[in-house]
């Protein structure tokens, strides 16, 4: 593509043409190209009318990657809304979308201490702390949740200054 995703698009389309209009793969494969570049918005408008079209747990794979892409446009709605439909196709909840889930809480959190509401944000925190707790139940040994666990407890404290807020993230209880 040499820096020119233009031509990239060009040859997609002509692709596109010969899909099995059942897997969507070239479909999905658009959705990638723009995932990579950071294009957040070109990549859930690509994958957004696949979702429903594909099953099992290919469904759920592409819910799970488009709540991240709406994490990454700060809808955390929609990034809900994806994790829920992930963990119903699944038919159970997994450390994924349990990171996923807290990641949407500290957005929310962010959201509302920039909106000046302090007791919102807090709230999103704490929920956004005991979400992550349970991703590290789920996957104890996944350094993922742990490293974002004490992320969201250091980010409290910074945010709130309360002092059992550092102490718990540097020693756990």
């Amino acid at each position: 593509e040499s820096g020119r995703p233009e031509l990239a698009v060009e040859s997609f389309e002509e692709a596109r043409k010969l899909q099995d209009p059942t897997l969507r793969d070239v479909d999905i494969q658009i959705a990638d190209f723009w995932f990579s570049r950071q294009q957040w918005g070109r990549a859930r408008e690509a994958l957004e009318p696949i979702v429903s079209v594909v099953t099992g747990e290919r469904q759920a794979g592409l819910a799970l990657r488009l709540a991240e892409i709406c994490q990454n446009l700060r809808d955390y709605d929609a990034a809900e809304k994806y994790a829920d439909m992930a963990e119903k196709l699944l038919a159970k909840t997994n450390p994924t979308i349990e990171m996923l889930r807290a990641v949407s809480l500290v957005g929310r959190g962010e959201n509302a201490l920039s909106a000046g509401d302090a007791v919102k944000a807090t709230e999103a925190f704490n929920k956004a702390i005991q979400t992550f707790q349970r991703a590290t139940e789920l996957a104890p040994n996944n350094y993922i949740a742990w490293t974002g666990l004490a992320d969201a407890q250091r980010g409290m404290y910074l945010r709130t200054r309360e002092a059992a807020m550092l102490m718990f993230c540097v020693w756990p209880q």
